[in-house]
């Protein structure tokens, strides 16, 4: 028989009719845990589909730098041996106890019609070692035949039957392509071109002192041993000077050297998971206050017929498990589905869908936020007496308690906060990592600290509304009113615009720093050479080219550059205008000075400052040598009046190029190979492509941040009309007695849409402010993490406010429902319900 309550005479409610009074209010109320369902749902997925995008960006990436290897059981590679040394140990490896094939694999770095990098490949005669697979075509069988990844088809614009040049060692072949393979892309590895080619023509280039492949040697066990054992067994058979790992060990050693972006980039992304989950916190716990202050009479009859706190408690904790477990299920699918379609966009998605175990750790974490976020709001429940939850809102202490704790918890956490951003700003160990965890600290200082300074935001921002009369006064009054309502309202617009603001800080900014970097490691857009002497038409037309802001002509003269014992066979070129191509921080040429290319100058063992003697005909001049990265492609630079001197009838054969700020980097780029498709003697180089592929890389990597980044603005945007949606409840009483003294329906709305404005505008200024800070702060520790040489910071304003301006429309619009439903209610009838 239950228990009577000692106040009321009556049976207490069991444990059991408490759960199933929870679960009927799911049923017969669906529609009030939506706002829940979405925010769960939405943020699970963000955090599924992040884990998910990057273990099949990390697949595709491993496929890719492993696939020349992955038929192998064991990878011989060179430990100081150079090719043809390392390819002598064939025959006593093939004579090993467990090997039942060993081939070698060579790969050459080369060019392909002197306009983009090319990775050529030799085909293993075994077929289980040949890795790629025909899309079209036929395989090589000569030396001037080739097949093309499907990448540098595409890139190029050849397909089957068309004839291309490649250098290969010194020489420029001419090849007919054979064929087009298919290739696993990756958004982080999608731009490798390769090319595959026979084995002689990978030897010709082993007699080359440039341009010498890398070799391993692929081994096949027989099956008898492991690939440990087998691998143990070959080193000790080959002794010293190679390294013997299996395949699996071979292929984690390069992807883990290839993946550290990956790192970061997946680094980045949690970040932005743990901020959708924060933002859907918030909103949770909105959202409950908002159910409890809809069923505050529910939960004052119960309490009157003797439920006890803990078991109003443990009812609305069964709604937010129920609702937790069924929103964390829904993210799931979400984030697999979205997965799906981010790596579908970047082009991985064909080497395979991969879902990590870790999914169930985010559905987990879902559950685990949905749990913690309806904790306060329950536990406001449990702490309301029968008589107070029959009135209907709390009293002014009950609305105030919290504030001087919430506070210092503020100072503590901005304390600590600042200290890892400086940490981090000051350290070469993790700096990114340091600096988001101060950034996490310090936005969750804001978002406690909202109760003290947002209203005091609002009352100067309300200055502005005193020409609306008492409509205006009275808004900006209830604003301010109820410091925790407006900071929960205003909480959401924060994150909304300071999320939206940090990103488009941070992505131009990256974007800035990462172009200024290449302007100094690369600093000529465009080089353009041809014969001798390069056609007039040609410097025209490069020119002429969309995006191209300025050009330079370069003379040039074959010499002999003497230093020491060593003679080096080389152009030195000279142009009147090319301080106005070369990039800001490049540096310029001295008069007093030789610009020798600084790979050519460490080969060679010439220091800045050596003394190097120029040859030319019968004319000699001694110069003094420094390196540097403007002398690009095996050249010396100096200046006309000093090519005058030694070569005055040298003629043009270069045109070097600048582009335009925010011009279109592919364009140019295009425009520019099919000039070279013209003239089959030109010759293009320079950092264009470099940037290009970069400028891609980044424009896709904020493309995705961005769409997931919408997941929490649009989980914000919720937060505000729910928070509204409170307000209207909370002061249905109020709103009555307006109307009752004469305020019109017109202006109860005009009313309230003057607070959403209020609330949107001190909201939107809080969040740029921080957003613009903590873009900062991550551009800063970007460019420690990747070594930039000049951190840019950069913000639009255009951009910054167009957020403005949105967030604004999205407080306004999020108010008019709410404001519909407090205008319809007539004074008599709002002033029964309460």
């Amino acid at each position: 028989m239950p228990a009577l309550s000692p106040a009321a005479g009556t049976a207490r409610p069991t444990r059991r009719v408490m759960i199933s009074i929870a679960a009927s209010q799911l049923r017969r109320h669906p529609g009030r845990i939506v706002a829940v369902l979405l925010a769960v749902t939405i943020s699970v997925g963000y955090l599924v589909a992040t884990l998910g995008f990057m273990a099949t960006e990390t697949h595709a990436i491993t496929s890719q730098v492993t696939a020349r290897t992955a038929g192998a059981d064991v990878v011989i590679s060179s430990d100081g041996l150079n090719p043809a040394e390392l390819t002598e140990r064939l025959p006593a490896i093939r004579e090993t106890a467990g090997v039942t094939a060993a081939e070698p694999a060579y790969e050459l770095r080369s060019s392909l019609d002197r306009s983009s990098s090319i990775d050529l490949q030799n085909l293993p005669s075994d077929d289980r070692l040949r890795w790629a697979r025909l899309s079209s075509g036929q395989w090589p069988r000569q030396t001037d035949q080739l097949a093309l990844g499907r990448t540098a088809a595409e890139t190029n614009r050849v397909g089957v039957g068309d004839r291309v040049s490649v250098e290969v060692g010194d020489k420029t072949r001419t090849m007919t392509v054979t064929g087009i393979t298919d290739e696993t892309k990756s958004l982080f590895s999608g731009q490798a071109q390769t090319g595959f080619v026979t084995d002689g023509l990978i030897h010709a280039a082993d007699h080359s002192p440039t341009g010498q492949p890398q070799v391993e040697l692929l081994v096949i066990g027989d099956g008898s041993v492991g690939d440990q054992q087998l691998a143990d067994r070959l080193a000790h058979v080959l002794g010293s000077g190679v390294t013997v790992q299996t395949q699996a060990a071979y292929g984690a050693e390069r992807v883990t050297s290839l993946t550290a972006g990956a790192d970061v980039f997946q680094s980045l992304l949690l970040i932005f998971g743990a901020i959708a989950l924060l933002v859907g916190a918030i909103l949770i716990v909105n959202t409950f206050l908002i159910l409890l202050a809809q069923r505050r009479r529910q939960v004052g009859l119960l309490r009157a017929v003797g439920a006890s706190g803990a078991q109003v408690r443990r009812s609305m904790l069964v709604e937010a498990l129920l609702t937790g477990a069924i929103g964390s299920a829904l993210g799931v699918g979400l984030g697999v589905a979205a997965t799906a379609a981010a790596t579908a966009f970047t082009g991985s998605l064909p080497g395979g869908l991969v879902i990590p175990p870790t999914v169930a750790i985010a559905a987990g974490v879902g559950l685990l936020v949905t749990l913690l976020a309806a904790i306060g709001p329950s536990g406001r429940a449990t702490r309301v007496s029968p008589l107070e939850a029959l009135r209907p809102v709390d009293d002014a202490a009950t609305a105030l308690r919290g504030s001087a704790r919430s506070a210092v918890a503020a100072a503590v956490l901005a304390v600590l906060g600042g200290g890892l951003i400086i940490l981090g700003l000051r350290t070469t160990l993790q700096p990114l990592l340091l600096c988001i965890a101060g950034s996490m600290l310090i936005a969750i200082a804001v978002l406690l600290g909202a109760k003290i300074y947002f209203p005091l935001v609002l009352r100067l921002i309300g200055l502005l509304t005193r020409g609306l009369g008492p409509v205006g006064r009275l808004a900006t009054a209830n604003t301010a009113r109820n410091p925790g309502r407006a900071a929960a309202t205003g909480a959401a617009l924060m994150l909304a615009t300071g999320l939206i603001v940090t990103l488009q800080v941070g992505a131009s900014s990256v974007k800035a720093s990462t172009n200024l970097t290449l302007d100094q490691h690369y600093p000529v857009d465009v080089t353009v050479t041809g014969p001798d002497p390069l056609p007039a038409e040609v410097v025209g037309q490069v020119g002429r080219t969309d995006g191209i802001a300025a050009t330079a002509t370069l003379r040039s003269a074959d010499v002999t550059l003497r230093h020491g014992q060593d003679r080096i066979e080389l152009p030195l070129q000279a142009g009147a205008d090319v301080g106005r191509v070369i990039n800001p921080g490049a540096g310029g040429v001295p008069a007093d000075r030789v610009l020798i290319d600084e790979y050519l100058a460490r080969s060679s063992g010439i220091k800045d400052g050596d003394r190097v003697t120029v040859e030319h005909g019968g004319t000699t001049r001694t110069l003094i040598a420094r390196p540097s990265r403007i002398a690009a492609d095996n050249i010396a630079l100096v200046t006309p009046a000093v090519l005058s001197e030694i070569a005055p009838s040298a003629p043009v054969t270069t045109v070097w190029a600048k582009a335009g700020p925010g011009a279109d980097v592919a364009k140019i780029n295009s425009a520019l190979t099919a000039l070279t498709d013209d003239h089959r003697s030109l010759q293009l180089s320079g950092s264009l492509t470099m940037k290009a592929a970069y400028a891609t890389l980044l424009d896709t990597l904020l493309t995705v941040a961005t769409v997931l980044l919408a997941v929490a603005v649009v989980i914000a945007l919720i937060g505000v009309g729910n928070t509204l949606g409170l307000s209207v409840i909370e002061r249905s009483r109020e709103s009555a007695l307006l109307r009752a003294l004469g305020l019109h329906r017109r202006q109860l709305r005009l009313m309230l849409a003057v607070e959403a404005v209020l609330l949107a505008v001190g909201g939107a200024l809080i969040g740029i402010a921080a957003g613009a800070f903590f873009g900062w702060v991550g551009t800063a520790a970007l460019g420690s993490e990747l070594d930039y040489s000049t951190t840019v910071f950069s913000m639009s304003a255009t951009q910054t406010g167009a957020v403005a301006a949105v967030a604004i429309m999205a407080g306004v619009l999020a108010s008019v429902l709410p404001a519909r439903r407090a205008a319809r209610a007539t004074p008599v009838s709002a002033l029964v319900e309460t």
